[in-house]
C-alpha cells in the first residue's frame, strides 16, 4: 500500500465476493476478490500460466440461482495456485452492475 493507503498497481478497487465464481473449462472456482477489470481466482489449475489467454463464465449467485455471464481475461500473474486474471468487460455497464451486486449480496 501506498502512504494514501491505495495498493500499489491497482486502478480498481478489489472486493472479496462470496457470491461469483468462475466457470473456466467445466471447472468452477472460488474468486478471493475482484474489480471491475480483475479479479483472483483461488485453487487455480496448475497448467495456467501467466500471459495466458482465458474464455470463462462468471457464475453469480442472485437469491439461490446461477446466472452465466460470458467474458474472458489474460492471466496476468499467479502467485502460488492463485491466478491474478485481468477480464474485459462484459456488460456495457458492468462497472454499475458489479458494484450493486457486491453492496447487496457481497
Amino acid at each position: 500500500m501506498n502512504i494514501d493507503g491505495q495498493q500499489r498497481g491497482r486502478q480498481h478497487e478489489r472486493r472479496r465476493t462470496y457470491t461469483i465464481r468462475v466457470l473456466v473449462d467445466g471447472e468452477v472456482y472460488e474468486i478471493e476478490d475482484i474489480s471491475v477489470t480483475g479479479f483472483l481466482m483461488a485453487k487455480a489449475p496448475d497448467w495456467m500460466v501467466a500471459g495466458q489467454g482465458i474464455n470463462f463464465h462468471f457464475v453469480v449467485d442472485v437469491n439461490g440461482d446461477d446466472t452465466y455471464i460470458a467474458s474472458n481475461g489474460t492471466v496476468v500473474r499467479t502467485v502460488e495456485n492463485k491466478l491474478a486474471v485481468e477480464y474485459s468487460a462484459p456488460h456495457p455497464k458492468w462497472d454499475t452492475i458489479l458494484t450493486k451486486h457486491l453492496a447487496q449480496f457481497g
